[in-house]
C-alpha cells in the first residue's frame, strides 16, 4: 500500500511539472490568453464594440460548427435592414515567427495589406497583436495553408445596416452584441440567439408555444424599404432646397396602424452610431414641437361637416379656409371628440436618453399647443378611416429556425377604437376627401406653414414649419403620408417668400401621390429567409470599410496623432474621440472615463492598445 501510494504521489508531481511547463513554455500562455480577455478592437468604421472574453478560438473556420449569429431584421419583402456577418480577426505572435519578412511577405496578397506596413506591426516581439480584421472564410483558409506558427484566427460578429441612415432612427444599433436602441433594443431578446417568451414579443402569436428561438429567430417588419428611399429623398431633397433643418415622414395604413416607412432627418447611421446623435432623429419624430395651428383647417372642416351639414357650400381643405362661422370653445369640442391631440407611446428605445425623458417633453409641450408627427397623423388617420382610432404598429410577425415556420402578428393585440358611429365616420371621411385640391390625380392633398414671430433682444425672430398630408386612393386611403420640415428659429430676418408659398408643398404632393399607389393592402405571407445572406449585401459592407479607412489613412497622413483627453466623458463620446486613430481599445468598468493610458498629448504613432478606466455616477446621464 505504501508503495502505491509513492507512485501516486510521484505521478501526481509528474503532472503538475507537465502542466507548470505547458502554462510557461507554449506559444499561447495562460497569461497571453488573460492579456487578451480584455482587449477590444475598434477597426477602421466597423459600427460594434467587439469584447474578447475567454481563450482564443485557435480553431480555423473549417473545425468550426455553423455559426449561430443574431437574428436578421427584414422588411415586408423579405429584404435585409440590419444583419450578422462572421468575419474572423487574425492574431499573430511575433515572437514565434523566425523569418518575418518572409511571413509579412506570405500574408501580404491574402490580407490585401502593404508589406512594410505588415512588417511595423510585426516590430513588437512581446504579446499578441491584432494584425487584420474584417477577414472572409476565405482568406482565413489561405492563411491556414501556409502553415505558419504563432498565427491564429479569432471569430468575430458584425453588424450591417445595407441602407445606413435611411432607416436608422428606426432600427437603431447593436454594439456589443447587445441592441441599445430602436427596434435593435427593443427585440434585443429576440433577435439575440437562444430560447424567449412571449413577454419578449407579445404582439406575435406563439401557437401554443411556451418559448420560441432554440437556435436563433429573424424578425419581419412592415416597413417597405423602397418606399422607405424615396421618402428619404424626397425629404432630404425638399429640406436642402428650402433650408430647413429638420424634418419627417410618416406614411401607414390608415385603416390599420401599420407603419409603412418612418423617416427622420437629420438622420443617423448605425453602421457609426458613434459619429451622430440618434437623439436628434428622435425628436424629428416624437417630439411635440409642431403648432397644432397646422391642421386647424382641418378640425374645422370635420367640425362643420356635423353642425352645418353636408348641404352647405364649404372651401376645399387644401386652401385657406374659414372657421365657418365655429366658437372656439366648439372647436376644442371636436378637437376633444375627436381626439386629435390623443399622445401616442414613444415605442422606439433611445440609448442615450433618460428613460421617460421624451414622453415628459411631449407632455411639457402638449399643454402649449405643440404636436409631434407621429401624434398628428395617427390623429388624422381618424378623419380618413371612417372614425377610427388606430394604433402605431411595425412588426409583422418572426421566424424561427427550430421550427422552420413564421409565427405572425396576433391582430387582437392592436384594435382599433371606434370614436364615431359607422355613419358619422363614413359621412366625414367622404366629405374630408371630397374636397381635395388635385382630385384629378386619383388622391387626397392637404398643406399649411404656420409662422409664429417672437421677440428676443428687441429683434423679431421668427419659427417656420411645414406640413403635407398625402392620401391614395381618393374613395378610401391605403396609404396615409405625413410629411413635415421646420425651419428652426430664423431671424431676425424673415426667410424667402417662396419658403412660405404653400404652392411648393403640393408640388411635393403631387409628385408624391403616384409613388404611395401600391404599397398598401396587407401583407400576410412571406418568403422563408434565404440559407446565406445577400452576397451583394456583403460586398457593401467591405466597399464602406475600405472607404472609411482610407478617410482616416488620409486625414492622419500630415501629422502625428497625440492622444486626446478622454477624463470625463461617456464611453461612447471617448470613442467617437479614439475610434479615428485606429488602435486597441481595452476597457475595465462602465460608467463614465475616470483614467486613460497613454496620458493627455502623448504621441500615438506607435500605440497598440488604449487602457479607458471606467465608474459609473450615481445621477449618470450620457
Amino acid at each position: 500500500e505504501r508503495r502505491k501510494g509513492l507512485c501516486l504521489v510521484a505521478l501526481t508531481v509528474l503532472l503538475v511539472v507537465i502542466l507548470v511547463r505547458m502554462i510557461f513554455f507554449l506559444p499561447f500562455s495562460l497569461q497571453l490568453l488573460r492579456d487578451m480577455a480584455g482587449l477590444v478592437k475598434l477597426p477602421v468604421g466597423i459600427s460594434e464594440v467587439i469584447e474578447q472574453e475567454g481563450p482564443i478560438d485557435e480553431s480555423f473556420p473549417e473545425q468550426q460548427d455553423r455559426p449561430i449569429l443574431r437574428g436578421t431584421i427584414y422588411d415586408r419583402n423579405m429584404e435585409e435592414m440590419s444583419v450578422s456577418y462572421r468575419l474572423f480577426s487574425l492574431l499573430v505572435q511575433p515572437a514565434e515567427f523566425a523569418d518575418r519578412d518572409l511571413v509579412a511577405d506570405r500574408l501580404a496578397p491574402i490580407l490585401a495589406m502593404e508589406k512594410q506596413l505588415i512588417l511595423q506591426r510585426l516590430q513588437y516581439t512581446d504579446g499578441i497583436i491584432e494584425l487584420a480584421d474584417n477577414l472572409e472564410i476565405r482568406q482565413v483558409e489561405e492563411v491556414e495553408e501556409l502553415h505558419l506558427p504563432g498565427i491564429h484566427c479569432r471569430p468575430v460578429e458584425v453588424r450591417y445596416y445595407p441602407d445606413h441612415a435611411v432607416a436608422g432612427q428606426l432600427l437603431g444599433f447593436v454594439s456589443g452584441n447587445a441592441g441599445l436602441s430602436g427596434v435593435e433594443a427593443l427585440y434585443d431578446a429576440v433577435l439575440e440567439p437562444g430560447e424567449f417568451r412571449q413577454i419578449n414579443i407579445p404582439a406575435v402569436n406563439f401557437s401554443g408555444h411556451d418559448a420560441l428561438g432554440k437556435t436563433v429567430a429573424d424578425i419581419v417588419l412592415t416597413i417597405d424599404m423602397e418606399l422607405q428611399r424615396q421618402l428619404d429623398k424626397a425629404l432630404e431633397e425638399y429640406r436642402k432646397r428650402k433650408g430647413a433643418s429638420s424634418g419627417s415622414a410618416v406614411a401607414i395604413d390608415p385603416d390599420s396602424g401599420r407603419i409603412l416607412a418612418l423617416v427622420s432627418q437629420p438622420g443617423f447611421d448605425p453602421n457609426y452610431f458613434w459619429q451622430t446623435d440618434e437623439q436628434k432623429a428622435h425628436r424629428a419624430l416624437f417630439a411635440a414641437r409642431y403648432d397644432q395651428k397646422l391642421i386647424r383647417p382641418l378640425l374645422a372642416q370635420a367640425a362643420a361637416t356635423f353642425e352645418v351639414g353636408m348641404d352647405r357650400k364649404v372651401l376645399p381643405v387644401a386652401v385657406s379656409v374659414p372657421d365657418y362661422g365655429l366658437s372656439e370653445e366648439l372647436l376644442q369640442e371636436y378637437w376633444l371628440r375627436l381626439d386629435l391631440g390623443r399622445l401616442i407611446p414613444d415605442f422606439l428605445p433611445v440609448s442615450s436618453s433618460r428613460k421617460g425623458a421624451f414622453s415628459e417633453e411631449i407632455h411639457a409641450a402638449d399643454m402649449s399647443g405643440l404636436l409631434s408627427p407621429v401624434q398628428m397623423v395617427y390623429g388624422l388617420a381618424t378623419l380618413l378611416n371612417s372614425g377610427r382610432r388606430v394604433e402605431p404598429w411595425f412588426l409583422n410577425g418572426l421566424y424561427d429556425y427550430t421550427e422552420e415556420r413564421f409565427f405572425l402578428r396576433d391582430f387582437k393585440a392592436s384594435p382599433g377604437e371606434r370614436i364615431l358611429s359607422p355613419v358619422q365616420g363614413i359621412r366625414l371621411r367622404r366629405e374630408m376627401l371630397g374636397d381635395s385640391l388635385s382630385s384629378e390625380e386619383g388622391g387626397f392633398l392637404f398643406a399649411d406653414i404656420a409662422s409664429t414671430v417672437s421677440e428676443q433682444n428687441g429683434l423679431s425672430v421668427h419659427h417656420i414649419q411645414d406640413l403635407l398630408l398625402a392620401a391614395v386612393p381618393r374613395e378610401q386611403p391605403e396609404v396615409l403620408l405625413l410629411f413635415t420640415v421646420d425651419y428652426g428659429t430664423l431671424g431676425p430676418r424673415p426667410p424667402e417668400v417662396e419658403s412660405r408659398d404653400l404652392n411648393g408643398l403640393l408640388g411635393l404632393g403631387r409628385n408624391l401621390l403616384p409613388v404611395l399607389v401600391g404599397y398598401g393592402g396587407s401583407v400576410e405571407t412571406f418568403a422563408e429567409p434565404l440559407p446565406e445572406k445577400n452576397p451583394g449585401n456583403l460586398r457593401r459592407y467591405f466597399f464602406s470599410r475600405k472607404l472609411s479607412a482610407a478617410e482616416v489613412k488620409e486625414n492622419l497622413v500630415h501629422a502625428e496623432p497625440l492622444m486626446p483627453s478622454l477624463i470625463g466623458l461617456s464611453l461612447r463620446k471617448g470613442l467617437q474621440q479614439i475610434n479615428r486613430y485606429n488602435i486597441n481599445v481595452r476597457i475595465q468598468g462602465s460608467g463614465r472615463i475616470v483614467g486613460q493610458i497613454p496620458a493627455v498629448g502623448e504621441p500615438l504613432t506607435e500605440t497598440e492598445i488604449c487602457e479607458l478606466i471606467l465608474e459609473k455616477e450615481h445621477d449618470e446621464h450620457d
